[in-house]
């Protein structure tokens, strides 16, 4: 929830794009921010259809662009046409188990240069994780890798978790399984 505020926060003025946006949490809270543009990618047409039904309940209609795609090729297409103001990248669970966690690690980095490429100079970008076996530095390497790739910098203003209705356990670190940075991609 923190997050989703946040967000809402920053998006005034700026064209966002959100890529696997599910239902379009993220997009509900530019659009709701004062978002000249809102973009929400995913390739459900199910979570798209219930996504555009909570913006018109909530006045939204018409004020998010609801496109089922795949969002890789999305931000791809994104950082060819010049990039957006504000990138979010929220993919679903790449490293279900410890032992998928080194290909999580690479596509997660691969997403970052993506994400980077996606995002015009000087704007912001927020990468997300929801796999517990992606620590945060690991995401933040993640990023870092990926900045690299893209010829770019991206600097670090916030780290998220979960909010406190997610509590964790002393005993289970892993249980801190939800992760965000809020970067400034800048030019090298």
């Amino acid at each position: 929830r923190v997050l989703r505020a946040r967000v809402e926060q920053l998006a005034h003025g700026r064209r966002v794009l959100d890529a696997y946006s599910f239902v379009g949490a993220f997009a509900l809270a530019a659009a709701r921010g004062g978002a000249t543009e809102v973009r929400a990618v995913d390739e459900s047409a199910l979570a798209l259809e219930v996504g555009a039904e909570c913006a018109s309940a909530n006045g939204f209609a018409g004020k998010i662009t609801w496109d089922r795609r795949d969002a890789r090729k999305v931000l791809q297409e994104a950082g060819v046409a010049g990039g957006m103001d504000l990138v979010i990248v929220d993919p679903p669970r790449l490293s279900p188990t410890r032992s998928a966690r080194d290909a999580a690690i690479l596509a997660y980095a691969k997403l970052a240069e993506l994400a980077c490429r996606a995002t015009r100079p000087g704007g912001l970008l927020v990468v997300c994780s929801c796999s517990a076996a992606i620590d945060l530095s690991t995401l933040t390497r993640a990023l870092a890798m990926g900045a690299l790739r893209a010829n770019v910098q991206a600097m670090v203003l916030e780290r998220h978790f979960q909010g406190v209705d997610h509590p964790v356990s002393a005993a289970f670190p892993e249980g801190l399984y939800l992760k965000a940075l809020l970067a400034r991609v800048e030019p090298r």
